[in-house]
């Protein structure tokens, strides 16, 4: 791109001869041609748009056609989607935006994705902010393997719910955080929101208070447990269990929850 705007005649631009442009926005352009990542600047009233290499592969017009252009031109309504963030930066105000949707072509086809955008002040020569840093960060990826994510662990929901025995899920500090309809009927619960987030050791009674604890501090290290006690229905009827208590590992490897299944 530098090679572009070093060729290209910018004498009838709105900006005028490249001789005669700011020293400040040389310096920045320089310092955006020479960065690896994603970026471009904007600069004037109208936000005039200059990119590197990095961001020409994401432009839905050629290169040539855009470099130099107000962006407004080049992007269209997907500029005037984000349009508030550049004009908030250029009052001197940074704006940062996660997860954009936009439709490009790559590789000759239309692909849906997912990008982030960071906006921040550029000052001119004389010190007031005449433009603006935009870093351009693709999301595609992560918000895919979010979405899958989230499926999963509302099929997970789904089967857990399905199972007739009392199964709960607590978070890394023993609160209730699921607990299975079947689980909810033999419990007597009638509304799980008014024992969510409820410490599940203390449901039980006795030793079976203790051994709870031990279950889930064995669990957060990663370990399985079991054990036997006594603990009452929301309604005071007494039951008796044995239950097993397991880590559910998270990406990383570490317990990121606790099940309990009698």
């Amino acid at each position: 791109m530098g090679r572009l705007i070093r060729e290209t005649d910018w004498s009838t631009s709105a900006l005028g001869p490249k001789q005669a442009w700011p020293a400040a926005l040389l310096s920045s352009m320089n310092l955006m041609l020479s960065c690896p990542d994603s970026m471009y600047l904007l600069w004037g009233a109208d936000f005039v748009l200059f990119f590197n290499d990095a961001y020409s592969q994401v432009l839905p017009v050629a290169a040539e056609k855009a470099q130099g252009q107000p962006i407004a031109s080049v992007w269209g309504d997907a500029w005037e989607a984000v349009r508030p963030l550049a004009e908030q930066a250029l009052g001197g105000h940074s704006r940062r935006s996660d997860d954009i949707q936009r439709t490009i072509v790559r590789n000759g086809k239309p692909e849906q994705t997912w990008w982030s955008l960071s906006y921040s002040p550029l000052y001119g020569d004389s010190g007031l902010i005449e433009g603006v840093f935009c870093r351009v960060n693709e999301t595609t990826s992560q918000v895919i393997a979010q979405a899958r994510q989230n499926e999963n662990e509302a099929f997970t929901e789904r089967v857990l719910s399905s199972i007739n025995d009392c199964i709960k899920v607590l978070d890394l500090d023993s609160r209730l955080t699921f607990m299975s309809e079947g689980g909810q009927q033999i419990m007597e619960v009638s509304d799980f929101n008014a024992i969510r987030g409820c410490p599940w050791p203390d449901f039980w009674q006795d030793q079976g208070n203790l051994d709870a604890i031990a279950a889930v501090e064995a669990a957060r290290a990663g370990q399985n447990a079991s054990f036997m006690g006594s603990a009452k229905t929301l309604t005071g009827t007494v039951k008796w269990w044995h239950v097993q208590v397991s880590p559910i590992f998270g990406k990383d490897g570490k317990p990121e929850k606790i099940l309990c299944v009698p």
